[in-house]
């Protein structure tokens, strides 16, 4: 059974982890997080944190560097989509915040009917 978006941005970017990860990035861009603080966060599974990390790593969207056992991440502000990001993270936050909600039905529906 498929699982409805909790929020306006997990329904565009198609995946709840991926909505946690970024919103909280773009939210504080000066913070360094690592993989157990993001799945902890996020309440999901490490596997799935992780593959989400590697995709947006791939893009060049974060940095990650190593401090003895621990790889931590940070999401870069040069990056040319990153200001795109944190403008869709915040109207979406707005959205949720209920100025502008669209219907329940909105996420319940097949997008593609």
């Amino acid at each position: 059974m498929m699982r409805h978006p909790e929020n306006v941005l997990e329904y565009l970017l198609g995946s709840r982890t991926r909505a946690v990860l970024i919103r909280m990035l773009v939210e504080s861009p000066e913070d360094r997080v690592w993989l157990r603080q993001l799945c902890k966060t996020a309440r999901t599974g490490m596997s799935q944190m992780h593959r989400e990390l590697r995709f947006l790593s791939y893009m060049g969207l974060l940095k990650s560097n190593r401090e003895g056992g621990v790889c931590f991440y940070s999401i870069d502000p040069t990056h040319v989509m990153y200001e795109p990001l944190r403008e869709l993270a915040r109207a979406t936050a707005e959205i949720d915040a209920g100025r502008g909600v669209p219907p329940v039905e909105f996420f319940r529906r097949d997008p593609l009917r």
